[in-house]
């Protein structure tokens, strides 16, 4: 996905550079606010973690989050901005034999994200393919649990570590001021949240100065 993200990012630049001189009075500097949901697609090791006496290797289920962003156009290809993103319960539950016992288990990831991210937009008009990439800070908040009829173990731990992301989408300006954005991404930790891995869907709508 990585690598992928990065040949089309690649030919979306090039892109650009051949129409810079077009639309040149869209959204050319200034700063932008944006807010819209997120659609996360889980892509976790299976391994979760391994903390003592609970841990999960179970499949989690995708979940859905919050968008918020501030930027600056610092020309008509290249912005700035910072980028927020909550996503709220990854979820597992699986039941498993261990020796003739029935183990039930459960799990629980919320996962919040701080990026500085640059965005290279393909100066066209009113449709504006981007790409974007940027690194910063992910925590995670991470519940496990395992029951069977005679004993129930739980944990809970929270972990902050660097964080990266690799994405693709397109802004379609309304007006000069208003805009439509949708954009796909791929989010990875780094060092103790290695393991934690997304794609990462939002929709938002967007407000440039």
């Amino acid at each position: 996905m990585k690598k992928t993200c990065l040949i089309l990012g690649f030919l979306v630049m090039v892109v650009c550079g051949s129409k810079s001189s077009y639309g040149q009075d869209a959204a050319g500097r200034g700063l932008y606010i944006g807010m819209g949901v997120s659609y996360a697609i889980s892509n976790f090791d299976q391994e979760v973690t391994d903390t003592e006496g609970a841990s999960s290797d179970s499949d989690f289920d995708d979940t859905w989050g919050i968008n918020l962003k501030a930027g600056y156009h610092l020309t008509n290809w290249l912005s700035v901005e910072l980028d927020f993103d909550y996503l709220s319960e990854f979820e597992s539950d699986k039941t498993m034999n261990v020796s003739g016992v029935l183990v039930d288990t459960d799990g629980e990831v919320d996962v919040t994200t701080y990026m500085a991210v640059a965005k290279f937009t393909c100066v066209l008009e009113p449709l504006k393919p981007f790409v974007v990439a940027g690194g910063g800070v992910m925590n995670a908040d991470i519940d496990l649990k395992a029951l069977t009829p005679d004993f129930s173990v739980s944990d809970s731990e929270s972990e902050t570590e660097p964080c990266a992301k690799l994405g693709l989408g397109a802004d379609f300006f309304v007006t000069k001021a208003l805009s439509i954005g949708i954009e796909g991404s791929y989010i990875w930790g780094f060092q103790d949240l290695d393991n934690l891995g997304y794609y990462n869907v939002t929709l938002g709508v967007g407000y440039h100065y």
